[in-house]
Parts: C-alpha cells; sequence; structure tokens
C-alpha cells in the first residue's frame, strides 16, 4: 500500500541458512503514539484537543485507504469503483507511529485481513484485547467497523490518558467491553469530541461510524482541508524550486 499516512514497505530479503525473513520498511523517527501518551501521563498533562484531532484525522485517512473506495482505472470509463476492504485489525497507539515533521504513519499490518467482494464478514479474533470489539469478544462476525472501534479507544486513551473499559483479568475487561459503558472524557474536551467517541464505540456495529462517516466530521474535514492546501503549498514550492 501506498499513502502518506501509511509505513512504507522498502524492500525484503531472506537468509536461507536461518529460515528468516527481514522486511525493511520506512523509518520513523519520532516513535510512537503509545510513547506519547505515557510521556503526558509522566508530565500529568492533557493532549491539547486540536492536536488529537489532527492525529485522528490523519489515521482517518489511513482507514479510508484501507476501508475506503479504490480508484477506477484512469483508462477505463467503464471501470467500476469497488471496496477495497483492507481490515488492520490491530489499530493500538504502539502501531501509530510519527515519521518526519510528526506525520502520523499507521504500521504493522501483520494481523491486518483482505475481505473479497463475495465476503461479508471476518470471524478471527485477533489483535490486542485492550482495542478489540465488542463483536470480536463474543466471537461474532466482523467487518471494517471493528478498525473503527480500536480508533474510538485510541481516541479516549488521547484525552482521558487511559482506556475506557479496563479489568483486573481478561475476563473482567471482555466484560467491561462487551457492556460498552465508559465514562466521559476529561470536561476540558469539547461535548463535540466526546459525540464522536461514543459514535465510534457503539457496541452495536451497524449504528457504528464508518470511515467514510467520520471523514464528514467538521472538525476532520476542516484538518483535510488543511492539509490538502499545505500540501498544495508545498508542491507549488517545490516545482518553482526547480524553473
Amino acid at each position: 500500500m501506498k499513502h502518506d499516512n501509511i509505513v512504507k514497505y522498502k524492500e525484503h530479503f531472506n537468509l536461507k541458512h536461518t529460515k528468516t525473513i527481514y522486511i525493511v520498511m520506512e523509518y520513523c523517527p519520532e516513535g510512537d503514539l503509545a510513547k506519547k501518551i505515557q510521556e503526558k501521563k509522566q508530565q500529568q498533562r492533557t493532549m491539547p484537543e486540536d492536536l488529537i484531532w489532527c492525529i485522528i484525522m490523519q489515521i482517518v485517512k489511513a482507514l479510508y485507504e484501507c476501508h475506503g473506495p479504490d480508484h477506477p482505472e484512469q483508462n477505463d470509463p467503464n471501470a467500476k469503483q469497488r471496496r477495497k476492504r483492507i481490515i488492520h485489525r490491530d489499530l493500538k497507539p504502539q502501531n501509530i507511529l510519527f515519521g518526519n515533521k510528526s506525520q502520523v504513519k499507521l504500521a504493522d499490518f501483520g494481523l491486518s485481513r483482505t475481505l473479497s467482494s463475495s465476503e461479508t464478514q471476518g470471524m478471527t479474533a485477533v489483535g490486542s484485547p485492550l482495542y478489540q470489539s465488542p463483536e470480536q469478544i463474543e466471537g461474532k462476525k466482523y467487518d471494517e467497523k471493528t478498525d473503527i472501534w480500536s480508533l474510538g479507544i485510541i481516541m479516549y486513551e488521547m484525552a482521558a490518558l487511559r482506556p475506557p473499559f479496563t479489568g483486573p483479568s481478561q475476563y473482567a475487561l471482555a466484560n467491561s467491553i462487551v457492556k460498552a459503558e465508559f465514562q466521559r472524557i476529561p470536561h476540558s474536551y469539547s461535548d463535540e469530541m466526546q459525540r464522536v467517541i461514543e459514535w465510534m464505540l457503539k457496541k452495536d456495529p451497524k449504528e457504528r461510524a464508518s470511515v467514510t462517516d467520520l471523514v464528514n466530521v467538521p472538525q476532520i474535514s476542516i484538518k483535510l482541508r488543511e492539509a490538502r492546501i499545505y500540501s498544495t503549498k508545498i508542491s507549488i514550492e517545490q516545482k518553482e524550486k526547480k524553473i
């Protein structure tokens, strides 16, 4: 996959005598989101709301590349768009990296799965239990909406500096997730942020936001426009330097 918000694959090689495959990926020098959340905990400081929206916007862009429509062949007017239908299945702060200039990069597609056009939902429960959706916990079929649940957990965690669902054991954690009841994020954050988190953490996947819904959330769509304007400006400046 080639996208500004997805860690790029460079090359791979294998050592036959050890039967080991090495995959060379893009280097992200500024660490991961888990580290940044931990730093805020230690400093006892909350993360600015504008920064949270900026990070979420970039993850949404990456997920849109995974869940969203394929682009038809430019030279084929009869080609139809189809959904890529790639489920990441292990979305968590440790897999959200920061490249140069703090650009957000979605990483580690080792547990991802592509659903075929005839396939409706996946079944295998994989990924970190803390970020698994209720349908995964209950052993039900699931689709791309399971990634949206994980994103809701991540957004909550950035604001509250703790996950919304916890438990002293795996069983207690699972029960907490299945109940899907959680406290409001700190009141220093907007009602709109709380609303979007609640939308992503709907227990019923049919009621849960899709990646297309999130693209149209005002705070995210504004950030997307700002990113496009900035990208266009940089592109123009680079072309002017070559003249």
